[in-house]
This record gives C-alpha cells, structure tokens and sequence, in this order.
C-alpha cells in the first residue's frame, strides 16, 4: 500500500473514497488517554524519537520528559486498578486501530513510512516500563497490550526482601514488540504460558530468569522474532512445551540452561530458523552456586517438529537431551558440539541428513530408528527458483547438491558402530553409497556408481534375505524356460536380430513352458541318424519339463549335480537326446562299427547353464550376507 499524503493537520488528502473523519478520531484517541492534558489545558507532546524500522517509538530522553513520565505514572494507575479496568482502555485503543487500518492509514513496516495518524496512536498505545523495579508479586495475567510494551532491564521481584512471581499468563502483546531484553526475574516464577506474541518480536535477550521456573508452555510467538539470545535460565525449569514459533526466527543463541530441565517437548518452530547456537543445557556441579549435588539434568525436544533450519552448532551438553520423535524438515545442524552426558534420537526423522561433524560425545549417541529421507537420486536438497530462461529449461541447473552428505553420514555410521547398533549402521552406509553418486562416484569414471546401483537393486545394500531370494527363485524359473525351449523336437524360431523378433521367441518359449507344465511334454525319441532318444521304458518315466526343473534347480544350487552320470544321462537324454560316436582308436569296416552314446548338449544350454551358475552364486552370495547382518555375525 502506498502512503497517502496528508494535510498539515495530519489529516488524509481531501477526496479520499474512504469517509475517514481525522479529526474526531484524534478526539477520541485523547480521551482514552485524557493523562496527555497538561495544567493549563494544552497537550503533552512526545520527546523527540528516531523513526527505526519496525520501531519507531524508541525515546531518546528516556523518562525525562512529561510525556514518558505520565504515560508511565497512567500505565502503573491503571494496572493496579486490574485487568477489568485495564483491557477496556486496551479494547477501544484496539478499535481506534482497526479504524487506521479500514481508511489505510496504517502501514504495516512502520518506520519512515508510518503514517502521521499511526504514529500518534503508537505514541498513546505503547506501554514503558524500562528499568523500574516491581517487587512482590508483578500480575500481568491476561492483560492486552494494544502497543508496544518495553519492559528493558526491569528488576521483577527480589528473592530476599520481596519474593514474588512474574506472571504474563494469557497475556496478549498484539500492538507492537514485547520487549523483556535484560529484564531480572529474581522473585519467583515468570509465567508467561499461553501469552501470544503477535504485534511483533518478542525480545528476551540477556534476560536472567533466576527466581524459579521460566514457563512458556503454549505460548505463541506469531508476530516475528523470538528473541532469547544470551537469556540466563539458572533459578528453575525452562519450560517451552507446544510453544509455537510461527511468526519468524527463534533465537537461543548463547543461551544458558543451568538451573534445570529445558522442556520443549511438542514445540513448533515454524515460522523460521531455530538457532540455539553456543547455547549451553546444565552445568558441571561445581558451577551451581551454593550446590553440592551431583544432580543431572535433562533437555527434552521430544516430538518438537522444525520447519526450517535447527541449529545447534558448538552447543555445550551436560545434560541428558532427547530428540525422540522429533522433526525436522530442512537443515539439521549439530556441528561441533560437545556432550558430556546422554544424547537420544530415537525415532527423529530428518528431511536432510544431520552434520555432526567435528562434534565430540562422552558416550555415542541412541539412534534407535532414526529415520533420514532416502537419497535415491544422489544428495540432491532442493530446486532453487529459476532466475532466467537457462534455468527454466535447463532444469538440473537448478539443483542444489549437498556435497558434504558422504561424510555426514559416515559419521552417524561411526555413532552407530561405537553403540553397536548394527540396523542403524548398514543404513547409513547404504545412505552413504547412495549420497556419492554424482559427488565422488561419476558413472562415467568410477564402477562403484554402477556397483553401488547394483548391490542396492539386489539386495538393499545388504539388509535384505528376501529379495535375493525371490531373485534366485525367479532366476530358477526363467532357465526352466530356457532349457525346455531348446529341447530336440521344439521347432526353432528363426534370429533375425530385431527387437519384435526377441519378443516372439521369448513369448514362444513362454508358451511352451506353460504348455508342458500344464499337459506335460514328452521326452525326445531321437533326430535323425546321430541322434538318439533314451530307452522307451525311462522315457515314459518322465517328461521334459520335469527334467528341466531338475537340471535348473542343479544349476541354481551352484555345487548340486544330477545325481551322478546316470542322472545326467537321464536329464539331458530326456531333452536333447543322447549322441551317437565312434569309440577312439576304432578301426572297422562301417558296417561292423560299434557305436557309444553319450548325452548330447547343445553349446546354448552349456552357456546358459554357465551363466545361471555365476548368477546363483551372486544372489547365494547377497542371501548369506543379508542372513548374516539380519542376525548380527560379526
């Protein structure tokens, strides 16, 4: 939207569409807020502000001038009047907003292109209460807050003269930021569970929660950044449970973890980045002042799902963390951190593979059933947005490769070996054969492309019993097709070399072995002079494709033969016939010559036989070893 352009009253220009009286607005916004009335009747005027991107109310003089100092001594009159009393004054400064926003007079990125209108309601709705100490119990419970509210540095509760709690339960931030950086939490707990931070960034910064408990629990952070880079959680629990995160980043970075459990189990960061870099869950014992025990603590991200990137780089764990059931769906970085206790990912699922690189455990971490999305195609991450028409039609251009994937997952193949998790281990060493293809293995260089391609079709990379099997059965069944079609009395389909021709031999084939499984086949009488048939009495013992099961299942089974030469003479009779020769050395007359027979093996049986010995020991070989990692033989 585009800013309008105003009288010299800061009233919009005449001829606007939207009827939008300035005039009576401004009159009603000064009798919600009738403090800004000097003695003498004329109004008090702001200090001098810098006009700030998203904050433009940031006062130069601080509380040194009437304005600041009335709008405070009026914020504290009405908070101690109640909530009652305070969200009717809250209510109406909302009204008075929504009207800005139906005449478009409000800009959403503020700053320089605020609107005159706009600025002076932010002016009246903002609420300071920078650097004061409130001791005793500090109640904010489902207060509503039509601007920005600044509570910088303040000081809630004292933990020896005035104890109490800071409560902001259900509270709703809906104007403008939250701002808590370096504010103290010394009396009690901070309750701010169920609060919705939707005006803008929530900015906790460096705040030191050192009475109690923090508790965030349902919180909603919609309006922009969550801010708590440097926070200090030493007097209790920090407790995130189904937090959302949904306005922008959150931000942890540094943050400290001491006084006990961080609990974040079914928060949703959804909005942007998560960063709890540097950030540091639990503390040695010796660092707890005025503790003696050896108490370890715990972090739960359980079931915690991330929408974009998780950053946990160069954490400090002292602690026991669990990522079970966790999610995250981009980027998961957890790049030298240090762990001196438990770390538990049982169950995550990761859209992309975890960096743990350069990171150092006291003990490996669980994987039990980590899941990380398959890199069928090699590390591909993602599709960027095409910038020109190359890219646009040229679409591998687009492709983002995640080049160190290899080593990722060689690492968690390292953490699964040191916890002798056998399962994880030969997936993540299949994931890493996969996550090379198109990084280090180039199918026009390297035959571990090829191999690496193979030895997952086969047999899942050697996790699988029951596809090489079906392999080697179905295998089994093909040559039994292959040996009765070149049986003696099976007319031969003529080779012509085309692609329509393969088709109907093998389609004849098909036929035929189907045929004599159903009716039977008889075996060979003979072919001509040097070919002859077995005795009469074995040939109607058994068939031909009898015999060609036989002669597959022996070849199948590698070192198996036919029982002997008398199998042999009896399988590859019952086919192809027996061969007539002339014994060696055999100098008679023709018509005294005595003739020997021996089984007749036509050359394309020999190399088909040969072949399905060599494929039968791969898929015995593939069985044995998906046998062996399925029971764990080491």
């Amino acid at each position: 939207m585009s800013q309008k352009s105003r009288t010299t009253e800061g009233s919009p220009q005449a001829g606007d569409q939207t009827a939008f009286d300035y005039e009576d607005w401004k009159h009603r916004l000064y009798e919600l807020n009738d403090w800004t009335s000097g003695p003498g009747g004329e109004r008090l005027a702001p200090a001098k502000y810098t006009r700030l991107p998203g904050n433009p109310l940031r006062s130069v003089d601080g509380y040194s001038d009437p304005f600041a100092q009335a709008r405070l001594q009026t914020a504290l009159t009405r908070w101690h009047a109640g909530k009652e009393a305070w969200n009717v004054w809250a209510k109406a400064m909302c009204g008075l907003r929504e009207e800005l926003e139906a005449a478009g007079l409000w800009v959403k990125e503020g700053g320089d292109k605020a609107t005159d209108a706009q600025l002076l309601f932010l002016h009246h709705a903002s609420v300071e209460f920078d650097d004061l100490g409130l001791p005793g119990r500090v109640d904010f419970s489902e207060f509503l807050f039509p601007g920005r509210v600044s509570f910088r540095r303040t000081r809630f509760g004292d933990k020896e003269a005035a104890p109490g709690a800071a409560l902001f339960g259900g509270a709703q931030f809906h104007g403008g930021a939250a701002l808590f950086d370096g504010a103290q939490f010394h009396g009690g707990h901070a309750q701010f569970s169920g609060a919705q931070f939707h005006g803008g960034d929530a900015l906790f910064g460096g705040a030191q929660f050192h009475g109690g408990h923090a508790q965030f629990n349902r919180a909603q952070f919609h309006g922009g950044d969550a801010l708590f880079g440097g926070a200090q959680f030493h007097g209790g629990h920090a407790q995130f449970n189904r937090a959302q995160f949904h306005g922008g980043d959150a931000w942890f970075y540094e943050a400290q973890f001491h006084g006990g459990d961080a609990w974040f189990v079914g928060a949703q960061f959804h909005g942007g980045d998560a960063w709890f870099v540097g950030a540091q869950f639990g503390a040695p014992t010796k660092t707890l002042p005025g503790s003696a025990s050896s108490k370890v603590h715990h972090a739960y991200f359980q079931r915690t799902k991330f929408r974009k990137t998780a950053g946990f780089e160069r954490c400090q764990i002292n602690s026991q963390i669990t990522f079970a059931h966790a999610r995250f769906d981009s980027t998961a970085n957890f790049k030298g951190i240090t762990s001196n206790v438990g770390f538990t990912l049982s169950e995550a699922y990761f859209h992309r593979v975890p960096d743990f690189t350069e990171s150092v455990f006291h003990r490996p971490p669980r994987l039990d059933d980590v899941e990380v999305r398959p890199t069928w195609f090699g590390p591909v991450t993602e599709f960027s947005k095409p910038e020109n028409w190359r890219d646009r039609l040229l679409f591998w251009r687009r492709l983002k490769w995640d080049r160190d994937a290899p080593a990722k997952f060689r690492e968690l193949k390292r953490f699964a070996i040191e916890s002798q998790d056998g399962r994880s281990e030969l997936a993540f060493h299949a994931e890493e054969i996969r996550s090379a293809r198109w990084i280090k293995d180039k199918p026009w260089r390297h035959p571990g492309f090829w191999f690496g391609y193979l030895y997952g079709i086969f047999s899942n990379f050697g996790r699988s019993i029951l596809r090489p099997l079906l392999l080697w059965v179905a295998m089994a069944l093909v040559f039994v097709c292959v040996y009765l079609s070149a049986h003696i009395d099976h007319p031969k389909m003529p080779n012509d070399g085309t692609w329509s021709g393969w088709v109907a031999r093998n389609g004849d084939a098909a036929a035929m072995t189907w045929t004599a499984f159903r009716y039977g086949k008889p075996c060979t009488a003979g072919k001509g002079d040097n070919i002859v048939g077995l005795k009469k009495e074995l040939r109607e013992g058994t068939d031909a494709f009898e015999q060609a099961v036989r002669l597959s299942l022996a070849n199948a089974f590698v070192f198996s033969d036919l029982g002997g030469p008398e199998g042999a003479l009896l399988t590859y009779g019952c086919l192809y016939g027996l061969e007539r020769v002339e014994p060696e050395g055999q100098r008679t007359n023709p018509d005294q010559r005595s003739w020997i027979t021996r089984p007749y093996l036509p050359s394309d049986v020999l190399w088909a036989a040969r072949a399905q010995e060599a494929l039968s020991a791969f898929f015995i070989f593939l069985f044995g070893l998906g046998l062996r990692n399925m029971l764990k033989l080491k």
